[in-house]
């Protein structure tokens, strides 16, 4: 693939995200996220209230009721044209989300 030309790369990637966006717009939620279970058995296993993890197709912050208590899964948004980070704001006890540009 390196030896192909700069610009025929950056077409085919081109072509490859259109058609990731396409399919995007046609598959369910559901399949767009993490599994619910595994989401539950991932808080259990590691015996904690929150889990920060890279994109899925829903960034942002979810939280979900495993056994009885609200755990917090914060999602970082794709690298596609920025990239984001989480941030600890000490004044307001919060997190947020950040993009790099």
């Amino acid at each position: 693939m390196l030896a192909t030309p700069l610009d025929i790369r950056k077409r085919h990637i081109q072509t490859l995200r259109e058609q990731s966006e396409a399919l995007k717009k046609v598959k369910t939620v559901g399949i767009m996220d993490v599994n619910d279970e595994a989401v539950g058995n991932a808080f259990r296993n590691a015996d904690c209230d929150l889990m920060i993890h890279g994109h899925t197709h829903r960034p942002g912050h979810h939280v979900h009721r495993v056994d009885g208590r609200d755990r917090e899964r914060r999602v970082l948004d794709a690298w596609y044209e920025h990239g984001s980070y989480l941030a600890f704001d000490e004044q307001s006890g919060g997190f947020r989300i950040g993009f790099v540009r």
